[in-house]
């Protein structure tokens, strides 16, 4: 008979944030042993986690993170929102948006083929599904970086942590990008609010323009025809965007 307590569940309770019944089955297994138990959770967290990995991940939130030469953005999806605002989903995230700005990952393959506490980012990543329950998935991933002094880096997160932003702007020189670095977070939050398409109008697609100007022109064509029927005044229709 395998000799253990309540006081060793709720170690590996803790330890592991697997369920208590697993924890119990865990130290059974194990015969008490508090590593094998360990060993084993992890054995049958991967079995689950493989299951739960065909499962689509459309939920989710993204993080910011912000130095003096760099910032990062992640995108990491769950499959419920319930999910997306649990305390350990958001611990999850927080490692893994350190782990991608301490290490320079650029982009979403750079992390899902990195390694993390020594051990496979993708193994890692199961451990974490086994323990909450639901298949995850780093979606996304951007980095803007630099060791120009002059180079003025910002970024802005929205408090739903669906939208977020990042921005570099190269200045004259050091005081200024250090004065320009505040107002970045406020031009990414306008940004995060407008979505712009583009940093400047001169950077728009010519077939773009050429829809949105007929789409337009039609607009007030329609408009006249309501305006001319009631006998007001027409919309002057505009020759371009």
């Amino acid at each position: 008979m395998a000799k253990f307590g309540p006081k060793d569940i709720k170690k590996l309770r803790e330890t592991t944030n697997a369920g208590m019944m697993d924890c119990k089955k865990a130290l059974t297994e194990a015969d008490g042993d508090f590593d094998g138990a360990i060993a084993w959770l992890r054995e049958k967290g991967l079995g689950a986690a493989a299951k739960k990995a065909s499962k689509v991940a459309a939920e989710g939130v993204i993080s910011v993170k912000v130095g003096d030469d760099k910032a990062v953005i992640i995108e990491i999806n769950s499959q419920t929102d319930f999910v997306a605002q649990n305390d350990v989903f958001k611990g999850v995230v927080n490692t893994i948006t350190q782990h991608a700005f301490n290490n320079n990952l650029a982009n979403a393959d750079a992390i899902n083929n990195s390694e993390i506490d020594g051990q496979a980012f993708s193994e890692y990543l199961s451990l974490q599904i086994a323990t909450i329950g639901e298949n995850l998935v780093v979606r996304r991933a951007g980095m803007i970086s630099s060791d120009d002094e002059t180079v003025a880096i910002n970024g802005y997160l929205h408090a739903n942590s669906r939208v977020g932003v990042l921005l570099g702007a190269k200045c004259e020189d050091k005081d200024t990008a250090d004065k320009v670095r505040a107002e970045l977070k406020n031009i990414a939050m306008h940004a995060a609010a407008m979505s712009p398409k583009t940093l400047s109008y001169k950077d728009f697609d010519a077939q773009f323009v050429a829809d949105e100007t007929n789409g337009r022109i039609e607009k007030v064509k329609k408009e006249n025809e309501e305006l001319t029927r009631l006998g007001k005044s027409l919309k002057n229709v505009p020759e371009f965007v």
